[in-house]
């Protein structure tokens, strides 16, 4: 040991000094300032900790997720689109990772990326392409018909969409879920229906992405009239109008024989 301090003792870059000596020379502590060290004559020392604020880790997972979810809507719409149509999604998201930006750019790139996807959507004038009537009217006439809506795409090209059906007094034989591609301009949608009740009803429908969570591309709504009978009101409206039928021609029969026996004979 004395050979290795030996040497240090006459250096001009270390000092060497007892622990003693050590804690005499250094300054005391002063509760009111910070960076000085506490000794056990000093007092307490106080310390002002303050947490670095680091990036919202989870928020960012959560809108990264979103936005990919978001093009996976814009994917089963269109088909698997060409490359130069994703690679600015793709570019826009792989900027937001960068570990470098704070939270507000790290947000900016994936709006930024999310309304690259709404405006593949929508028309120059900022309205989404796919329109379909607000409100129509439809008669039915028996327990099971057809119902026809037509749907419009603004966009110039075809388009995949998911129509979901939802009524109270009305069922749907072939699934209340349609899958099917919608070309640029009006398209008739056609699928059947089966009649709980007569009367009126509310039938409601709504197009949507066949996947991912983009939302409501459009919405629309039929009021459905229906004069449909069950098989046994068919018979009873039947024998109803066979009664009144032969009602009818006895009272008819009977009225001309009383007619023709007040006639006076010649």
């Amino acid at each position: 040991m004395k050979l290795l301090l030996t040497p240090l003792s006459t250096s001009s870059v270390v000092q060497m000094r007892s622990i003693d000596a050590f804690f005499a020379t250094v300054s005391r502590s002063n509760p009111d300032r910070e960076g000085e060290i506490e000794t056990l004559s000093s007092g307490p020392m106080r310390r002002n900790l303050v947490t670095a604020r680091g990036p919202d880790v989870d928020s960012f997972a959560r809108d990264l997720d979103q936005a990919r979810d978001t093009l996976q809507s814009y994917e089963s719409i269109f088909g698997v689109a060409p490359k130069m149509h994703t690679t600015p999604f793709d570019e826009l998201l792989l900027a937001s990772a960068d570990h470098r930006l704070s939270d507000t750019q790290n947000r900016a790139y994936i709006d930024a990326a999310t309304s690259f996807v709404m405006q593949s959507i929508r028309t120059p004038a900022g309205k989404i392409a796919i329109t379909a009537p607000e409100s129509e009217r439809f008669t039915l006439t028996s327990r099971r018909e057809k119902i026809r809506i037509v749907i419009d795409n603004g966009l110039a090209t075809p388009a995949s969409v998911r129509i979901d059906l939802r009524s109270e007094k009305l069922t749907f034989p072939q699934g209340d879920s349609i899958n099917t591609t919608l070309q640029p301009g009006s398209n008739v949608i056609e699928f059947e229906v089966s009649v709980k009740t007569s009367g009126d009803s509310l039938l409601e429908y709504t197009v949507n992405a066949p996947k991912g969570s983009l939302g409501e591309l459009a919405r629309g709504k039929l009021r459905v009239r229906a004069w449909a009978l069950s098989g046994v009101g068919v018979v009873l409206s039947g024998l109803a109008i066979l009664v009144i039928l032969t009602w009818w021609i006895r009272h008819t029969v009977r009225t001309r024989r009383t007619k023709r026996a007040l006639v006076p004979a010649t």
